[in-house]
C-alpha cells in the first residue's frame, strides 16, 4: 500500500496549512501557473494520452483534468476528503475517484493502466514510502507503460530563489534528482531524468522521472 504523507513528512502549519481547502489551493496553483507545467507535462512526458486508461495517485483536484482529452480513462486517488469532493462534482461525469490510499486490492479491481502519475507526492515522502509507491506504480501498469512523476528538487549551482522556494514546501523530502533517481531504480529497470528550470515559468527547479515498466 502506498503510503500517504502523515504529519510528520509534511508541514502544515500558517499558510501551508491551509492549502488543503480547495479552493485556498487552486487559487495558489492558479499564481503557480500550474496549467502551464501541467500543459508542459502533457506535450512533453505523457503524450500521446489520447484513449488512455490514466491512474492519479495523489490527485490532489485533478485539476489536470481540464487539460487531457475527453477520452482518457481516469482514476484519482487522494487521502484529502475535500480535494476528492472537489473532483467528483467538477469532474465525476467523466472520472473516477477514491478518498483511500491506493492498495495492491484496488489495483486488483481496477486492472492495468498505460500511465501512472504521482504529481508532486515523492517529496512528501520518505524513502521507505517512496520505495513502495514506485512498486505500487509498477504493479499498476502494462508492461508497455509508464510511470511519471515531478517534484522540486535540489541541484548544484541552484539560485537562491529557486532553493529557497523548494525548501519551503510543505514536503519534508525534497532531495537531488540523484537521489529520487536511485530509490525508482529499487523497482523499474529503466527511467529517464529530467531537470527543468523555472518550471511553468516560475523560479522553480523541478525533477521529472519517467519510468518505464520494461527495458528500453
Amino acid at each position: 500500500m502506498a503510503k500517504a504523507p502523515d504529519n510528520s513528512d509534511q508541514i502544515s502549519s500558517g499558510i501551508r496549512g491551509i492549502l488543503g481547502r480547495p479552493e485556498v489551493y487552486l487559487f495558489f496553483q492558479f499564481l503557480m501557473n500550474s496549467h502551464g507545467k501541467y500543459r508542459m507535462c502533457i506535450e512533453r512526458f505523457l503524450a500521446p494520452v489520447n484513449g488512455k486508461k490514466i491512474l492519479d495517485i495523489g490527485c490532489g483536484c485533478a485539476d489536470i483534468l481540464a487539460l487531457l482529452p475527453r477520452d482518457v480513462d481516469y482514476v484519482g486517488f487522494d487521502m484529502s476528503p475535500a480535494y476528492i469532493a472537489y473532483a467528483r462534482k467538477r469532474f465525476g461525469h467523466r472520472a473516477r475517484f477514491f478518498n483511500r490510499r491506493v492498495s495492491d486490492i484496488d489495483l486488483q479491481n481496477l486492472g492495468l493502466f498505460d500511465i501512472v502519475i504521482a504529481d508532486g507526492l515523492l517529496h512528501h515522502l520518505n524513502d521507505a514510502e517512496a520505495r513502495d509507491l514506485f512498486r505500487i506504480g509498477f504493479c499498476a501498469l502494462h508492461d508497455s507503460g509508464f510511470m511519471f512523476t515531478a517534484d522540486p528538487t535540489l541541484v548544484e549551482n541552484q539560485d537562491f530563489i529557486s532553493r529557497r522556494i523548494s525548501l519551503m514546501d510543505r514536503g519534508r523530502h525534497v532531495r537531488s534528482p540523484n537521489a529520487y533517481q536511485k530509490i525508482a531504480k529499487l523497482v523499474f529497470p529503466s527511467l529517464e531524468v529530467h531537470v527543468i528550470n523555472n518550471v511553468s515559468n516560475r523560479p522553480q527547479t523541478g525533477c521529472i522521472l519517467k519510468c518505464y515498466k520494461l527495458s528500453k
